[in-house]
């Protein structure tokens, strides 16, 4: 045992002394919007400004100016500088930040730069599917993929004797439960936290048809095994918790 602790530390070392620090700039990994605020943190000890410059895809200098000193950042325990550069309107990949001899991490300024971040987002409700096989032709990674889980799932009361010995009589009905999404890991599934999910993209249908963007999620635009029937892709996929909660209703007459 000692030995395989000891291996598995001198792994923890060499991993750990081969990867890279962050960088010591810390921008949003996503991007930044053409027209909108680009603010970036630079920890430092130093009370007056620090001159930055912002350097495009060829290494020239696309802006420059001086950070703001902020102080002590409660949240992360350390003393930071602020770098506004939300002036500057040119779209473009691979740019950097400078401060000194310090770099950010490649970044991109774009008119709609969070929009992977929404797809992925919509992807993590179709991995969370129950029941039916999770496809590599819809997840960003191979191993994402999986076969169908608890295909069936008929589900009915509990009879007997609970750890806590309470008496339950259990009922003279069973549910086929199979289909809508796991909540976690633990593959549990639940009408109040699926009903919530379930409200928060038709509410989203709706706040994006009010603001003027109703196709955002169009037919097609997520990866759907639906995407091609004509619907559009986030009913598609708000509708299999719908089944499944129409699904978990008791039959009529029946007394819970």
């Amino acid at each position: 045992m000692s030995r395989l602790l000891l291996g598995a530390a001198a792994v923890l070392l060499t991993t750990a002394a081969t990867q890279a620090p962050p960088a010591p700039i810390r921008i949003d990994q996503a991007g930044f919007e053409t027209r909108g605020p680009k603010i970036a943190v630079l920890p430092s000890t130093q009370a007056k400004p620090l001159a930055w410059t912002l350097t495009d895809a060829r290494g020239k200098t696309a802006a420059s100016g001086q950070t703001i000193p902020v102080g002590a950042d409660a949240a992360s325990g350390e003393s930071v500088h602020r770098i506004d550069f939300g002036s500057f309107h040119t779209p473009g990949t691979d740019y950097r930040l400078h401060v000194g001899a310090t770099a950010s991490h490649p970044f991109a300024i774009a008119d709609r730069p969070f929009a992977p971040v929404a797809t992925a987002a919509m992807s993590f409700f179709y991995q969370q599917r129950s029941g039916v096989p999770i496809l590599p032709a819809f997840v960003e990674r191979s191993y994402l993929a999986r076969p169908a889980g608890h295909a069936p799932d008929i589900a009915t009361c509990f009879a007997g004797v609970d750890q806590k010995g309470g008496k339950w009589p259990g009922c003279g009905y069973k549910l086929d439960a199979t289909g809508g999404w796991y909540d976690a890991g633990d593959h549990g599934k639940y009408v109040v936290n699926g009903g919530v999910s379930t409200w928060t993209l038709l509410d989203l249908h709706e706040r994006l048809a009010a603001f003027g963007d109703a196709n955002a999620f169009a037919d097609g635009r997520l990866p759907l095994p639906e995407r091609t029937n004509g619907k559009d892709d986030l009913l598609d996929e708000a509708r299999v918790e719908v089944a499944f909660l129409l699904a978990m209703q008791i039959p009529d007459g029946t007394k819970l």
